[in-house]
């Protein structure tokens, strides 16, 4: 799976897989956002992991803390 690079925003790597959708509604994304969310992608270190793409979107200090 290849996936694009984002020009501008937030990119959340490293999920516990099967958690992106978790971190999506504690990020509260709006259905407007440009959203991208992959599930259980292969890594060579932990074997799956989710990852969450949010364009044209910066991360608050407060909802880092909610998703750490």
């Amino acid at each position: 799976m290849v996936v694009s690079k984002i020009r501008n925003g937030t990119v959340i790597d490293h999920i516990e897989a099967g958690q992106a959708l978790n971190v999506a509604r504690i990020l509260k994304i709006s259905p407007k956002d440009k959203v991208l969310i992959a599930m259980n992608v292969f890594s060579e270190k932990y074997c799956k992991k989710d990852i969450l793409k949010i364009e044209d979107r910066e991360l608050k200090g407060n909802e880092v803390e909610l998703i750490a």
